[in-house]
């Protein structure tokens, strides 16, 4: 390669798997690397590249070579639904694995399920690390090759059983001019309608083709169609392999003379009696509004992710210096009981905005996919452990009992940033403790099934309805929200603990039977290893 400070030094002649990174190997993640190791594990060969415009160079190359392809886009990639819809425009028979972490992989899901229609191709999962990738790759790699050979070979057949190109194009004039009705139905149709012959030539033009490209029948049949469109090569590709597959649809975008600067393209094959592809209709319709709406929605989010950054740092510098003066205040002798109570209920409220400012800075960070999480293997015991301390003094003020129950067996070595897992299990525990009465009960249970690990936190407090049951996990979202403020909160934690408890390569559920019955949060990871069986029961088991 030319640029080996953005691609991996292995040429990718005879690649069937190309990884594009976020970043160069020396600062990858350790989550985007071993999407690189199990893209490998694969295929060996897998090319590696951080260029954009060398990986389009490295597709091409790659399709002359191997035919089927898959591409690989690991976390660190920003805008990877960008990317992956110019692939592919410009290569549709390409399959695409959107490995991604956390809130971006949600919106990934959802820009695109409404931004591409054409996404048969394309998957979206959980990045990980343990191997669960490989599977998916191995399948999505095997799917491209086997509609490589179908493509082949029906290639083949459509050219053992060609007629005549008089023949054909008769044939096809004589259909497209057969029903008045139809074609009278067709002109005054708002969307472009347009025919095609095998050979990409204009053989019928609507009004709304007309108003769409500012063309006029005779002169389109003058012009290529793919000049319309400022990737004429990907319009033709997309052509070809309607011709050979049936029905598809894609979104292209115009050039700049045309009416409509993004056009949503469907295809549909036109056949004769024995199925030989006489031509295409090609319905266009313009999706500009809808671009744009998804241009906004991604800067609305790029906005709203710079903004919790600014706030919270810009917050952050003026409280460091009052809790420190609270601290100090706290050490000095105070006669007056006021002051003594003054000082601690400001260093308790200092405290809670510090935790509020650290959820707004991990969201961002999160949003923008920039989390980083430091990895170790250790005993998860040991992280529940953490988590009932630090969520003890709100347990204890509230004179609550929490029940611990752990099967000899359910001890296991997991793979994470224990940092953050406390984190996670005290902002359950937490949250049981917060929306339950004083002299409540809460039940800490752990299991291991197969090779996960299941950990449930079970409160007696005020429940769930159903409706909040499917959006507890949302940004913002609070149940019964005067309850909720009147013990803080910005609606920020359990949508931070879902997308911690993914990156992990696990998986959080909310359950519970309704309003004044209580709510069980239970967290699945997958385990690294065994912990010794004589270790025996956990010295977590008992109760508080």
């Amino acid at each position: 390669m030319s640029n080996s400070a953005r691609a991996d030094s292995r040429h990718n002649d005879g690649a069937r798997i190309i990884v594009l990174c976020g970043e160069p190997s020396p600062g990858r993640s350790a989550v985007a690397a071993s999407v690189v190791e199990q893209a490998r594990r694969v295929d060996g060969d897998a090319y590696v590249t951080t260029d954009h415009d060398d990986l389009l160079d490295a597709v091409n190359t790659a399709l002359q070579s191997a035919g089927a392809l898959l591409l690989v886009i690991d976390p660190g990639v920003r805008q990877p639904v960008d990317i992956a819809r110019r692939v592919t425009r410009n290569w549709p028979q390409v399959w695409i694995l959107l490995a991604l972490t956390g809130e971006r992989l949600v919106q990934t899901r959802r820009m695109a399920d409404r931004a591409e229609p054409n996404t048969s191709r394309w998957i979206v999962r959980p990045a990980s690390d343990d191997g669960e990738l490989v599977e998916i790759i191995a399948k999505a790699l095997a799917n491209a090759g086997h509609q490589h050979r179908l493509r082949a070979n029906l290639n083949r057949l459509r050219q053992r059983m060609a007629p005549s190109d008089q023949a054909a194009e008769a044939e096809y004039k004589r259909l497209i001019e057969s029903d008045r009705y139809v074609a009278t139905a067709v002109e005054s149709s708002l969307d472009a309608v347009i025919s095609l012959d095998r050979h990409g030539r204009v053989v019928s033009w609507n009004h709304g083709a007309t108003q769409l490209f500012g063309l006029t029948r005779e002169q389109a049949r003058e012009t290529a169609l793919a000049a319309q469109f400022e990737d004429a090569d990907a319009f033709e590709a997309a052509c070809g392999l309607a011709m050979l597959n049936g029905n598809s649809s894609t979104t292209f975008r115009t050039v700049p003379t045309a009416g409509a600067q993004f056009v949503e393209a469907t295809f549909d094959r036109i056949a004769d009696n024995v199925n030989f592809a006489l031509g295409l209709v090609v319905i266009l319709r313009d999706v500009t509004s809808r671009q744009q709406a998804e241009q906004e929605l991604r800067d609305s989010y790029d906005r709203k992710d710079q903004f919790f950054t600014l706030l919270g740092h810009e917050l952050r510098n003026p409280l460091a210096p009052i809790r420190t003066a609270a601290e100090l205040l706290n050490r000095l002798p105070l006669a007056d009981p006021r002051a003594k109570l003054a000082v601690g209920t400001l260093i308790k409220q200092t405290a809670l905005m510090g935790v509020l400012l650290d959820d707004l800075l991990d969201v961002a960070r999160i949003s923008r996919g920039g989390l980083q999480l430091k990895l170790e293997q250790f005993d998860l015991r040991s992280v529940l452990d953490d988590a009932l301390e630090q969520s003890r003094p709100l347990i204890d003020d509230k004179h609550q009992t929490v029940g611990i129950e752990v099967q000899a067996e359910a001890s296991c070595q997991v793979v994470g940033d224990r940092q953050r897992l406390v984190q996670v299990f005290s902002n359950i525990l937490t949250n049981a403790s917060k929306y339950s009465d004083d002299g409540g009960r809460i039940d800490l249970v752990t299991t291991v099934v197969g090779d996960k690990i299941g950990v449930a936190v079970t409160d007696n407090g005020i429940g769930l309805d159903p409706d909040m049951v499917t959006r507890v996990f949302d940004l913002f979202s609070q149940a019964q929200a005067g309850h909720a403020r009147s013990r803080g909160g910005l609606g920020l934690g359990l949508s931070i603990v879902k997308s911690l408890v993914e990156q992990h390569g696990g998986s959080i559920s909310a359950f519970s039977a309704g309003l004044g019955q209580g709510s069980t949060f239970r967290v699945e990871l997958p385990c690294w290893a065994p912990a010794n069986a004589a270790a025996g029961v956990s010295d977590l088991g008992g109760h508080i």
